[in-house]
């Protein structure tokens, strides 16, 4: 995975507010088997040490647990308190405030990249409130990345990431503006981002070829593609990261 000037029209989400339309259709289990764990986290006295609780649990739930659903009233709640502990101790501590803000970036981009369907992660099922729940989350981390001035290559991360999701949803035309915009942001970071840039440039080819699987030209320039990373030695990660979107987004688009 991939951690995390757009031309698409967004609001920043306010996930400092509870979704509770949202939230409602969370099974009920899943809530009640983490609140006590959440609530243990906010009584923390350290708001640093809290939010980097916050963001090993998300990623314990989502890797040792596969519980998607605590995954996102986890993260949620890690946003509401990051962003809301931030602001309320800028004015006296403004050092914790930035890093804990950066902390909670990273938790926005992290909760839009678990809710990713492209991954087919064994054991994760992605259901359309989780898909919502990971385009607010990418939509926060955009603004953040901006707001906190990480500069180009977390650009570009946030970029792809809303590409991907909007990949997700069939919005094809908002996918490629996004991901041309992360290759952008990938040359202007230099050779930090030179495999990310190689990989980026491919999914506007993978759109085309998801909504027109049998156009032969298309196909031959997607191949041609994977074989340069082999042939430029580029991580062959990110050819199967490719194929595997490529697979899980051609059967969704097939699907009756």
């Amino acid at each position: 995975m991939i951690y995390a000037d757009s031309k698409s029209e967004h609001c920043s989400p306010d996930l400092g507010k509870a979704d509770i339309q949202l939230e409602d259709q969370i099974e009920s289990e899943s809530k009640e088997h983490i609140a006590a764990t959440l609530e243990s986290i906010e009584q923390l006295p350290d708001p640093l040490a809290a939010i980097r609780q916050y963001s090993n649990l998300i990623k314990d739930l989502y890797w040792k647990n596969k519980d998607i659903d605590s995954v996102v009233i986890a993260a949620r709640a890690a946003i509401q308190y990051g962003l809301s502990t931030a602001n309320s101790i800028e004015g006296s501590d403004a050092g914790i405030a930035l890093e804990i803000r950066g902390i909670t970036k990273g938790i926005a981009y992290n909760l839009g990249s678990f809710t990713w369907p492209g991954w087919d992660e064994p054991g994760i099922k992605i259901e359309n409130l989780h898909l919502k729940a990971g385009m607010d989350a990418a939509i926060l981390n955009r603004t953040l990345a901006e707001e906190l001035n990480k500069g180009p290559l977390a650009l570009s991360r946030a970029e792809w990431l809303l590409g991907a999701h909007f990949l997700a949803i069939g919005e094809y035309e908002n996918a490629n503006l996004h991901f041309i915009t992360a290759v952008r942001y990938a040359m202007e970071a230099g050779k930090q981002a030179d495999q990310e840039c190689f990989m980026c440039t491919v999914y506007p080819v993978l759109v085309q070829l998801v909504q027109y699987p049998e156009n032969e030209e298309y196909a031959f320039l997607y191949n041609a593609m994977l074989r340069s990373f082999s042939i430029y030695k580029k991580d062959m990660g990110y050819v199967e990261q490719l194929e595997t979107a490529r697979r899980v987004f051609s059967r969704k688009i097939s699907s009756p």
